[in-house]
C-alpha cells in the first residue's frame, strides 16, 4: 500500500505543469521550453538597448509556480555604470544615471598627461566605449594602473610592490582583479578590473578583438609579453596543449549542444591553419565527465581526426545531465596532465613537459551545483604547473584559462575566479548565447596579425562576389604593377611582411631599387 502511494506521488509531481499565462513581459517576448512542464524554463527578450527586469528567465518549480512569479517581468532601458572618482581631472556631465547614447567628457588638470581616450560613449551592451580614461603625472615607478569606471581604488602610491585594490559600486559586478602589484618591470599584476551591470554582455566582435591569436611565426614568448591583443601565446614548432570543456547538462539541450559543438570545431579549424599542431583534449561535463578526446590518444594532434570524434560525440552520451559539475571537468584536466608527465617522466623529458603551453577554453551556461567548487581544483592544477606559485618565477605564460559565460544565468564572480588574470589581456568572456560563441569564433582571426603565416584562405566564402572571391580563397597571392612596353605585370606569394617571392623575368635589369610599401 505504501508502495502504491509513493508512486501515485511521483505521477502526479511529474504532471504538474506552471501556468503560461503568468510569464507575460511588459515590451518584449519570451519562449518557453518543453510546454510549461517542470523544469521547463522560460527566456525572455527585450529590443535593443533594454533588457528585461527582474530576470532574463523563469524555472517551473515542482510547486507549479513560475520562480518568481508574482514579479512582473518588463524591459527596461539599459544603463551604463556611472563614474565613483576620477583621479587628477574632472569629467562631464555628472548625471545620476547614464543611458545608452550619452557620452562622458574627460579633462586632466595641469601637470598631468591623459591616457586613453577623451570621450566615452554608453553603449546597447551596458559597457562604455574605448579603454580607461586616466591623467598621470608620470613620476610613479609603475604607470597610473587607473579607476574604471563603476570602482573605487585604495592606494595612491606606484612604487615598487606597492599595491592598490578595488571595490564596484554596489549592485555591479567584477570582472578582472580586485588587487593589483607594481612589478619589477614596471607592469601590473593580474587584469585590470571592469565593474559591469549583471545585465552586460560581451559582443562577438569585442570578444574577437582580445581573444584573436598573434599566431606570429618564428617569435618566442618575451616579444609576445609587448603585445596587447595576443590571446594564445603560439609557437610556431612549440609544445601545447589545448583543452576544450563543453557544459551538457540538461540547461543547454539538444540544440545549444550541437551548436557548441559547431562552434568548438571551427574554433579547431581556425587553429589548423597555423603552423602548430597542438596536442588536444576535449570534456564533456554534467553530473560527470567524459572525455572525447585524451592528450594521450595518438591522434590528439590530428585537427582532423579530433574534429571527427567531436562530431560523433552525442548529447545522449550522459545519462544523468541534473547536475553542473564543472569541478569534475577541471579535475578530469587534472589527471590528463598527471598522466602526460608520467609519459614525458618515462621518455626521459619531464623538463619538456615543463615547457608545454597548456590554455583551457571552458564553456558553461550556468553555475556548479554539485561535486564542490571548482575554484579549488583549479588551484591544484596551477599548483602541478608550478604557475603562480613562485614570486621569482610565477610561470603565468605556461597556463591560459579562458571561460565562456552563455547565456543569462551565469555566476559571475565564479567565471571572473576561475579565468587567468594577465596584464593588458583578457580570460573572463560573457556572451549572450552559444550561437554569439560561434559568431566570436568566425571572427576571431584578425588578418593583420599573421602577416608572418603562410596565408589563410577563406574557403568557407563561396558566396562571394567573383570578383572578390580570389582574393579571399587565396590571400597569399599578391600583384605586382610593373609597366614595361605599355603591358603590366606580374603575380608574387607574399612570404612574409618583408618578402614577397616572384619571377626574376618580371624584372630588367635597368630597372631602379624603390622600395614600395604594400597594405
Amino acid at each position: 500500500m505504501l508502495l502504491l502511494l509513493l508512486i501515485t506521488h511521483v505521477s502526479v509531481s511529474l504532471a504538474v505543469q506552471c501556468d503560461l499565462t503568468k510569464v507575460a513581459i511588459i515590451g518584449g517576448s519570451y519562449t518557453v521550453s518543453d510546454g510549461g512542464n517542470v523544469g521547463s524554463k522560460v527566456e525572455y527578450q527585450c529590443p535593443k538597448g533594454k533588457y528585461p527586469y527582474p530576470k532574463y528567465t523563469r524555472e517551473c518549480q515542482y510547486n507549479g509556480f513560475w520562480t518568481d512569479q508574482k514579479a512582473k517581468t518588463i524591459c527596461k532601458d539599459v544603463r551604463c555604470p556611472r563614474p565613483v572618482t576620477f583621479e587628477d581631472g574632472d569629467y562631464e556631465p555628472r548625471q545620476p544615471f547614464y543611458k545608452v547614447g550619452d557620452t562622458l567628457y574627460f579633462e586632466c588638470y595641469s601637470g598631468f598627461t591623459m591616457k586613453g581616450p577623451q570621450n566615452r560613449t554608453c553603449q546597447e551592451n551596458a559597457k562604455w566605449t574605448g579603454e580607461t580614461t586616466i591623467c598621470d603625472d608620470n613620476n610613479g615607478y609603475c604607470p597610473n594602473p587607473g579607476i574604471p569606471i563603476g570602482a573605487s581604488k585604495s592606494g595612491s602610491s606606484y612604487k615598487m610592490e606597492n599595491k592598490v585594490s578595488y571595490n564596484c559600486q554596489q549592485g555591479l559586478v567584477m570582472f578582472g582583479s580586485k588587487e593589483r602589484e607594481c612589478l619589477e618591470d614596471k607592469s601590473w599584476s593580474g587584469t585590470e578590473p571592469s565593474c559591469r551591470q549583471w545585465y552586460t554582455y560581451d559582443t562577438p566582435k569585442e570578444v574577437a578583438k582580445t581573444f584573436s591569436s598573434s599566431m606570429l611565426e618564428n617569435v618566442d614568448t618575451t616579444n609576445l609579453e609587448d603585445r596587447s591583443d595576443r590571446s594564445v601565446r603560439i609557437l610556431k614548432d612549440g609544445l601545447m596543449n589545448i583543452f576544450i570543456v563543453l557544459d551538457t547538462s540538461k540547461s543547454v539541450g539538444q540544440n545549444r549542444f550541437d551548436e557548441a559543438k559547431s562552434a568548438s570545431i571551427l574554433f579547431i579549424e581556425k587553429m589548423s591553419n597555423y603552423d602548430i599542431k597542438p596536442r588536444y583534449c576535449i570534456i564533456s561535463y554534467a553530473s560527470k565527465a567524459i572525455s572525447v578526446v585524451s592528450l594521450r590518444d595518438p591522434d590528439s594532434n590530428n585537427a582532423d581526426a579530433v574534429m571527427e570524434h567531436l562530431e560523433e560525440f552525442q548529447y545522449d552520451r550522459h545519462e544523468d545531465k541534473q547536475g553542473t559539475n564543472t569541478r569534475a571537468a577541471l579535475h578530469a584536466i587534472y589527471e590528463h596532465l598527471i598522466e602526460q608527465e608520467l609519459a614525458y617522466e618515462r621518455e626521459g623529458k619531464k623538463e619538456d613537459f615543463m615547457k608545454i603551453h597548456n590554455v583551457i577554453l571552458l564553456m558553461t551556461d550556468g553555475k556548479f551545483n554539485m561535486g564542490g567548487d571548482p575554484r579549488e581544483e583549479m588551484k591544484l592544477i596551477k599548483r602541478f604547473l608550478d604557475v603562480g606559485i613562485r614570486k621569482d618565477n610565477p610561470r603565468e605564460e605556461y597556463l591560459d584559462v579562458y571561460v565562456f559565460g552563455l547565456g543569462s544565468d551565469i555566476d559571475q564572480p565564479e567565471i571572473n575566479d576561475l579565468a587567468s588574470k594577465k596584464e593588458k589581456e583578457v580570460h573572463t568572456f560573457h556572451l549572450q548565447n552559444v550561437e554569439k560563441m560561434k559568431e566570436f569564433f568566425e571572427l576571431m582571426i584578425i588578418e593583420d596579425d599573421v602577416f608572418d603565416t603562410c596565408g589563410l584562405s577563406k574557403y568557407h566564402s563561396v558566396e562571394l562576389d567573383p570578383k572578390k572571391k580570389a582574393t579571399v580563397m587565396f590571400p597569399w597571392i599578391v600583384k605586382i604593377t610593373i609597366t614595361h612596353n605599355g603591358i603590366q605585370y606580374c603575380k608574387g606569394t607574399i612570404l612574409s611582411q618583408y618578402f614577397i617571392l616572384t619571377a626574376a623575368h618580371c624584372f630588367d635589369l635597368d630597372d631602379k631599387t624603390q622600395k614600395k610599401k604594400k597594405k
